[in-house]
């Protein structure tokens, strides 16, 4: 999150962010030293994530010495679970408290967490007394969040700043944002169409603002701001009132002691010792040995063991799976901990994949007409570039309407392009019987890490996950795992997302951030006429919808993995004239030659 995809320059300031964005500068340039601690609350989708790690991102711009982290409720609390299961919790504490900067996200998911309301209560007050900063963030002010008195009375301390939904010339201005960023073509008529679209948030405009770029794909002498105002429509039509927030996890926690100056380099190479000792490497413990300074010895021990028993479990987990994987030099190098999850998540995907494509559901089988032309468009354009156009990609429509034989083909394709790539493909509800299976087991890390492996992830009727809190938070999790990594998603449902009337409101905007398209029942005449021979004419030349996918797809391009640098794509490839020549008429009537 701090890797600079998010940033100040990023984020339009307007009337209804000022405040919350002023404040998270002031911090950056100056923390613990303005506003201890500064508390940002909004809605689900209005870019409290955003603004927070931009405020990471540019403190660390500012002072690269500082320690900076953000973290989510799911890591903080994964972690403190496992602290406490093994005994670790003072040298977990210790390891929290070492952050100059922490960044704490959905601090409402601590109502009803007793322990970890101490933890952050303490942690608040150590952070206050050493000059720290902590950022807050949730979806209601303090005043409205059930936790202790004396944790809200120190969230109130600092400064409380709201970010509210985005008035129009807030949203004409994202919205340019967007447009010169992506490099597309849509007059400003179109852009102010979509800013008199009022959203609830930013996700919901990036939403209808994706949909009008690829209608316009499909349909390129179509007017942008027809296009505009035909999806603004579409999109009033789709919105219901949005559910209750789900809530689920806990937060964090610290405390630190420091040791003398003359005692500091004996106890250092005594660590050093026992370590090496024990067979890992102490390259990163004994490069402090050459300083000036002593650093903060509990943190350093604390940090490097909890590496070390990250390792081991993921070794025991290796060579279960694989004897030959045991005592592999990967597994004895705490700098090479996320290359050790890494290997043992491909071991377990080769162990135990995930649930394959049905291979019967291919691309030449799939019926084209008029009501799933754009969904074909944008199957394409997601074969042809995972992860960097659509993503996700969510296909609504009617039973019987194809959407899940185009979920399973985009699948297949994307095997095809490359025979090493693994796309998990399931049903929710398979995904729930699954979680389930393993919460009763204790397998829980082992479900994640094996769909966490794939290199893409179809879930077919996404509405299922409704029906479940846990599951929700799980996938929650498991979606933001595939998009931060820049790894494709493909979902389907029989509803658009805002009639995910059991669906959490930070999931639905999830979804509405990628291309939501409507897929409808192709009629028997356009079915027959796919399989019809044309004998002459201009009709007999007309590309077939097979020929646009293998067009979209160059064999020769290197594929990119999760596993990769995300990388800039060259604009070239994200012109759609670039990836399919034609497309069907005004009629989308689509014809074939015979194989």
């Amino acid at each position: 999150m701090l890797d600079g995809r998010f940033r100040f320059e990023g984020f339009v300031t307007g009337p209804s962010n000022r405040l919350a964005v002023s404040a998270a500068r002031a911090v950056a340039e100056a923390p613990g030293r303005v506003y201890h601690p500064l508390f940002l609350y909004a809605e689900s989708g209005l870019g409290k994530t955003h603004l927070l790690a931009a405020l990471g991102f540019h403190a660390r711009e500012v002072d690269p010495t500082l320690t900076v982290e953000y973290r989510t409720i799911e890591d903080y609390a994964g972690q403190l679970r496992t602290a406490s299961e093994r005994g670790d919790l003072n040298a977990w504490r210790l390891q929290w408290a070492s952050a100059r900067v922490l960044l704490l996200d959905d601090i409402q998911f601590l109502e009803g967490q007793d322990a970890a309301q101490a933890e952050l209560l303490r942690l608040i007050d150590q952070a206050h007394g050493r000059g720290f900063q902590v950022v807050l963030a949730s979806d209601r002010p303090p005043a409205e969040l059930d936790v202790d008195q004396r944790l809200l009375s120190r969230m109130s301390a600092g400064l409380i700043a709201d970010i509210a939904a985005p008035e129009f010339e807030t949203r004409l201005e994202i919205l340019r944002l967007w447009r010169a960023t992506q490099a597309v073509e849509l007059d400003d008529a179109a852009l102010d169409e979509l800013a008199r679209h009022d959203v609830e948030n930013v996700r919901e405009l990036l939403g209808v603002f994706n949909r009008v770029v690829a209608q316009r794909a499909l349909v390129p002498g179509e007017s942008a701001a027809g296009a505009a105002r035909a999806v603004v429509v579409q999109a009033h039509e789709e919105r219901l009132p949005p559910p209750d927030e789900f809530e689920s996890f806990l937060s964090e926690v610290a405390a630190v002691v420091t040791s003398s100056v003359e005692q500091w380099r004996a106890r250092l190479a005594s660590t050093v010792a026992r370590w090496a000792g024990e067979g890992y490497t102490t390259e990163s413990l004994e490069s402090l040995l050459d300083g000036v300074e002593a650093p903060d010895i509990d943190a350093v021990e604390a940090r490097f063991s909890t590496i070390v028993h990250q390792l081991r479990d993921l070794e025991q987990e290796a060579a279960r799976l694989d004897p030959r994987l045991a005592g592999v030099a990967v597994f004895r190098d705490p700098a090479r901990l996320e290359e050790a999850r890494t290997l043992v998540m491909r071991a377990l995907a080769a162990y135990d994949p995930p649930p394959p494509p049905a291979a019967h559901l291919t691309i030449s089988g799939f019926s084209a007409g008029a009501r799933n032309a754009l969904a074909i468009r944008a199957a394409s354009e997601v074969i042809a570039l995972p992860g960097s156009r659509y993503n996700p990609l969510y296909l609504h429509g009617p039973r019987s309407s194809g959407k899940t034989h185009l979920a399973h083909a985009i699948a297949n394709a994307l095997i095809a392009r490359d025979g090493a790539w693994t796309v998990a493909v399931v049903d929710a509800g398979a995904l729930g019987d699954e979680l389930i299976a393993a919460l009763r087991s204790g397998s829980l890390d082992r479900w994640r890490m094996r769909y966490r492996a794939a290199d893409a992830l179809i879930v077919d009727n996404v509405q299922r996950i409704g029906g479940s809190d846990r599951l929700q938070d799980e996938f929650f999790h498991l979606f933001n795992v595939f998009l931060e990594s820049g790894r494709q998603v493909v979902l389907t449902a029989d509803v658009p997302p805002p009639r995910l009337s059991a669906m959490a409101a930070r999931i639905q905007s999830r979804f509405e951030a990628g291309l939501v398209v409507e897929i409808g029942k192709v009629s028997e005449a356009e079915a027959l006429a796919r399989h019809t021979p044309v004998p002459d004419g201009d009709e007999a030349a007309a590309p077939t919808i097979d020929a646009w996918f293998e067009d979209a797809i160059e064999p020769d391009t290197p594929r990119r993995t999760f596993m990769d640098p995300v990388s800039a794509t060259d604009s070239f490839f994200l012109d759609p004239e670039k990836v399919v020549t034609d497309w069907p008429g005004q009629d989308g009537r689509v014809l074939e030659d015979p194989r």
